[in-house]
């Protein structure tokens, strides 16, 4: 019978060796309290620390969400153990990935915040990445803060829409 922790971290592992871009700490998370593998949103928080330690995964922090994905190492011990895992535990995080897919893509892809500048003002940047690349990365300056927020909420909202206008703009034939 595997230990429990080791199943845990197995299921990180799993996940993101699924998946072609980061997972946010929040879509591993709703992994294990939607299929109900634990109640305990601290021991989940315990163990993507411990695998980040361990050189299992890789976290990045941006605009305080958390960003895992698996390194090379974390590949080959999920190779190693992934045998360890019982099917349904495979079905089960299948089924999440593919069911949540666009809304998990777009987690780790929309990004928006915004600091204040030297002179007063907030530079506010936009982002759309597609595996670390961006596709668009747009920075604007706003007088107030409530317009900086307003951006970034938008901008989580309307990216591809925005981006899509933007390159229809940018592709139209000489005028």
């Amino acid at each position: 019978m595997i230990e429990i922790n080791t199943l845990y971290k197995l299921i990180v592992l799993d996940m993101l060796s699924q998946v072609s871009f980061p997972l946010t700490n929040l879509a591993i998370t709703s992994f294990f309290l939607d299929k109900s593998y634990t109640s305990d949103y601290l021991n989940v928080q315990f163990i993507l620390s411990e695998l980040a330690e361990e050189h299992l995964i890789e976290a990045k922090t941006h605009d305080g969400v958390s960003y895992y994905t698996i390194t090379a190492q974390g590949e080959e011990t999920l190779n190693l153990l992934s045998g360890e895992m019982a099917p349904s535990v495979h079905t089960d995080i299948r089924e999440y990935l593919k069911e949540n897919r666009m809304e998990l893509r777009e987690q780790s892809s929309v990004i928006a915040d915004y600091r204040r500048n030297s002179s007063g003002e907030f530079n506010v940047r936009c982002r759309v990445m597609e595996k670390e690349a961006d596709l668009i990365d747009l920075m604007v300056t706003v007088p107030e803060e409530a317009q900086a927020k307003a951006i970034c909420s938008r901008w989580k909202k309307n990216s591809s829409d925005v981006y899509a206008l933007i390159m229809r703009e940018l592709m139209k034939d000489g005028e």
